[in-house]
């Protein structure tokens, strides 16, 4: 008896130590998030507070090149703003399921340019009809709710190249109808140089809503 009587008392202390140093542990955890949380509030505040700014891109194949480019300059950009506490998804149609649903492929693409903050048109030598469908969408969009804030572009023409009847329409009923002088750029870096400003300027814009 005296043993057991022993060993429980042995236990106990040996319990009791072990909540003692899961006590302590956890209470250190505590102070280190604290710091962290101090140091470095955007550790803490921007998980919780994550914005997103989405972008569709619309474009016929014919400007795969700078698809691409555009592409990797919002993967860029999305790691730096992510640390200001802003995503930047950006949506285009090589990017969504291809299978059969049922469903219009091109009315599944209208759902996301609804969805949107941003709504960029690519254009060089034609006006593709669902380019040019899915950028009435957008300006409706923006002209009932405000958003998304579509934008054009157009790429200067390659040697040789001529500028199809059906872009020069759609830039003639842009001016007409709007107004809306579109954008020229000769290269990627200029469209991207182009979307980085217009891009900060819609950040700016949100912060004072």
């Amino acid at each position: 008896n005296s043993y057991s009587i022993a060993f429980f008392i042995l236990l106990k202390q040996s319990l009791c130590r072990q909540l003692l140093y899961q006590y302590r542990f956890n209470l250190y955890l505590c102070h280190v998030w604290k710091f962290f949380q101090c140091k470095f509030p955007t550790l803490s505040k921007n998980k919780d507070k994550m914005k997103e700014i989405k972008v569709f891109l619309a474009s016929s194949e014919e400007m795969e090149y700078d698809r691409l480019a555009f592409s990797d300059l919002i993967r860029k950009l999305d790691n730096i703003y992510e640390k200001r506490g802003v995503r930047i998804k950006l949506y285009q149609w090589e990017d969504f399921d291809a299978s059969y649903n049922d469903k219009r492929k091109q009315d599944e693409y209208n759902e996301y340019i609804k969805q949107s903050d941003m709504f960029l048109s690519l254009f060089r030598t034609k006006a593709g009809k669902f380019t040019v469908e899915e950028f009435e969408l957008a300006k409706t969009e923006h002209q009932e709710k405000g958003s998304p804030k579509p934008h054009v572009y157009c790429r200067d023409l390659y040697p040789g190249e001529v500028e199809d009847i059906t872009l020069t329409e759609f830039k003639q009923k842009l001016f007409d109808e709007m107004g809306h002088f579109f954008a020229k750029y000769s290269s990627k870096d200029g469209l991207n140089l182009h979307f980085v400003m217009q891009l900060q300027l819609f950040e700016n814009s949100r912060l004072e809503q």
